[in-house]
C-alpha cells in the first residue's frame, strides 16, 4: 500500500477503516508476486548485555530477546536493546514476552523493541487483546508514557526508501532498514537520536507477531491471521509438536495441504502477514525457508557461542 494512501498512524495490518491490509515487507498475497526475501534472525536467551552487544554485527537481520523462556529480566531486556541499536542500527530488535499480558507487552514496546512476539495464542480473541495491547488509541488500548516509546539511535541514510518500501516488517530482507536506518552494507554516519515520536508514528512503526503452537490455534489460524494489527504467524515448532502428539522432523515433512505448516503459510500469504518461526538450527532453518516461510529464527546465542568457540579451537589443530 502507498504510504499515501495508508490510514494515519495505522499499523502494519490495519487499514483505513479498521480493514485487514498487508504490511511493508510482508509476504505478498498468492495474486500479488512471490512472497518477502528470507529475513533470518538469532534468538537471544541469555540475558547478558555484553553478549547480545557482541553478536548484534553479526550480520542477522533481526534479534529477539526472549523473556518467556530466556534469562531476560526488565532490565536485561532494555540493556540489551539499547545495545543492539547501539552496535547494529539496522538490526530490527524483537521480545517474546512472557504472555499476552497487556503490561508486558507495553512494557517491552516502551523499552523500545521494534515489534513483540506473544506467545500462548489460542483465538482470533486473544489475539486482538494482544493487538490492543500493543497500539495506542484509537487503534489499541496501549497505556502511554512521558517518552511515548523509547528514543532510537539510528544511523543516517546514504539513501532513505519510501515507506511502503523498507524491509523492516517480517518476512523482508535487509537491504534497507526500519524507519530510515542506513542499510546494513552502505555507509554509516554516527548514530543520532530519533527523539520521542507520536503516537501515531509508534503505531505505525510497531510490529506484533502472534504465536501458532497449539490445536487451539490451528482450528482459528484465519481468523487469528485476519485479525487487524497482527504483523505475522510466528510457529513455535517444539511446542506446536508436543501439542499435537508429534515431532519435529514430522512436521517439517508433512506437505500435504492440510498440514500445520502449509496452511500457516497459506494463511499468512492470504492476509498478507508474515509467516515466520522458529528454527533454532540453520538445517531447521533451511527447512522452514523451504516450506515458505520469511521470518525466520536460525539460531539462539547459546548455539552461536558454542559454535564459535569450537571452530576456533578446531582452528588450533
Amino acid at each position: 500500500m502507498p504510504a499515501e494512501t495508508a490510514a494515519e498512524g495505522a499499523p502494519a495490518g490495519v487499514g483505513a477503516e479498521g480493514t485487514a491490509r498487508p504490511a511493508a515487507g510482508s509476504p505478498a498475497r498468492p495474486d500479488a508476486g512471490p512472497p518477502a526475501a528470507l529475513s533470518v534472525g538469532l534468538w537471544s536467551m541469555l540475558g547478558e548485555t555484553r553478549t547480545v552487544a557482541a553478536l548484534a554485527g553479526s550480520g542477522f537481520d533481526w534479534l529477539c530477546l526472549d523473556a518467556q523462556h530466556g534469562h531476560y529480566d526488565d532490565a536485561a531486556m532494555r540493556s540489551g536493546l539499547d545495545a543492539v541499536t547501539a552496535v547494529s542500527p539496522a538490526t530490527q530488535r524483537w521480545v517474546r514476552v512472557r504472555s499476552a499480558d497487556p503490561g508486558l507487552i507495553g512494557r517491552a514496546l516502551d523499552a523500545g523493541a521494534d515489534g513483540v512476539i506473544v506467545p500462548l495464542v489460542d483465538s482470533a480473541a486473544q489475539a486482538a487483546a494482544a493487538v490492543r495491547a500493543s497500539y495506542y488509541p484509537p487503534l489499541g488500548a496501549r497505556s502511554t508514557g512521558p517518552t511515548l516509546s523509547a528514543p532510537r539511535a539510528v544511523a543516517a541514510p546514504a539513501q532513505t526508501a519510501a515507506p511502503a518500501e523498507r524491509v523492516g516488517a517480517p518476512g523482508a530482507g535487509a537491504a534497507a532498514a526500519p524507519d530510515g536506518a542506513a542499510a546494513r552494507d552502505g555507509d554509516r554516519a554516527a548514530p543520532a537520536y530519533t527523539g520521542p515520536r507520536t503516537p501515531g508514528e509508534v503505531n505505525a512503526s510497531v510490529r506484533l507477531a502472534i504465536m501458532i503452537e497449539t490445536p487451539q490455534a490451528l482450528e482459528e489460524l484465519e481468523a487469528i491471521a485476519s485479525t487487524p494489527g497482527v504483523s505475522c504467524l510466528f510457529v513455535g515448532p517444539f511446542d506446536l509438536a508436543l501439542s499435537l502428539g508429534t515431532t519435529v522432523p514430522a512436521l517439517l515433512a508433512d506437505e500435504s495441504a492440510a498440514s500445520p505448516l502449509t496452511r500457516v503459510v497459506a494463511a499468512a500469504r492470504a492476509t498478507g502477514v508474515a509467516a515466520g518461526a522458529f528454527g533454532g538450527d540453520p538445517a531447521t532453518a533451511r527447512a522452514l525457508a523451504a516450506r515458505g516461510f520469511t521470518f525466520v529464527a536460525a539460531a539462539t546465542d547459546t548455539a552461536a557461542l558454542a559454535a564459535g568457540a569450537t571452530t576456533l579451537r578446531a582452528a588450533l589443530d
